[in-house]
């Protein structure tokens, strides 16, 4: 596994996350560690290559396979805000899961279905994917990444819990028996018909031991572009990331942070949102 490091830290790859590693904590940082350090060397003089973006081995030519043109990457620069088109995340596990998860618990709460009603489930999704958390569920290592990338682990725990929360991903949740047992009765197929309905479209099959069954097709998952999360939505996954903290602030802090963050364009100055963050 120590060959592994140096290959995230030349390129990055999503290899990480389907074999459950650790690094997929860190690649994040080291991108964003990049970006203040290329800055720095900025300041200082250091030179970089003029046609980054145009040139024969630029951006465009190196990742964008002839489909980039260098002028779309700076269109709107200083007044188009791309932050709007992120997508953020509604629950704590990989993007790939979250229009699957959001079915489930529809279905959970519609029909009031609990685990021992379940006889199985099949998730469809893009062969992207699929690729990504359509592999067949093992604890591993570690436990809370592989879970965070499974479809058959975030199906079977929305069922088992009736929620999708950070605590759920703990290594001792998700080695919970009821999670593991109907885990192991959801089934993810690769379904290329997908590809034409969005990159986030999934569909989720429930069949319960009765014999009914209950279908239900997403093409945008929650919190991606085009069905974007409520204000009220992002607060729940800012409180429950609180809620998760090893040190959680106090109650007035959230409610003096929450308060200041509702203001954020009229504040003087970003940083004395710090204060609101120090646990006291």
């Amino acid at each position: 596994m120590r060959w592994g490091w140096p290959f995230n830290r030349c390129g990055g790859s999503f290899q990480s996350n389907i074999d459950g590693t650790l690094a997929v904590r860190v690649i994040q940082g080291w991108v964003a560690a990049t970006g203040v350090e290329c800055a720095q060397m900025a300041q200082r003089g250091i030179t970089g290559p003029r046609n980054f973006l145009g040139g024969i081995y630029g951006y465009a030519h190196l990742y964008g396979r002839g489909q980039l043109q260098p002028a779309d990457v700076v269109a709107g620069l200083g007044s188009d805000w791309r932050l709007n088109r992120m997508m953020f995340k509604k629950y704590p596990s990989c993007g790939a899961t979250q229009g699957l998860t959001e079915l489930t618990l529809q279905l959970v709460r519609e029909f009031g279905i609990t685990t021992e009603q379940v006889a199985g489930a099949e998730v469809r999704l893009n062969p992207y994917c699929h690729r990504l958390v359509g592999h067949e569920f093992a604890l591993g290592d570690n436990p809370r990444v592989n879970a965070q990338f499974s479809a058959q682990y975030c199906v079977a725990n929305a069922v088992v819990r009736g929620a999708a929360k950070l605590a759920h991903f703990k290594p001792d949740q998700a080695a919970d028996p009821a999670v593991l047992e109907l885990a192991r009765r959801v089934t993810a197929v690769a379904d290329p018909a997908l590809d034409l309905r969005g990159h986030s479209s999934v569909d989720l099959t429930l069949t319960l031991r009765n014999g009914t069954v209950h279908e239900r097709k997403l093409d945008i998952a929650p919190g991606y572009p085009g069905n974007d999360l409520s204000e009220r939505q992002q607060q729940a996954r800012f409180l429950d990331c609180m809620e998760y903290a090893a040190r959680p602030l106090a109650r007035e802090q959230l409610d003096g942070l929450l308060a200041a963050l509702a203001r954020l364009e009229s504040l003087p100055d970003v940083r004395s949102l710090l204060d609101w963050l120090v646990v006291r």
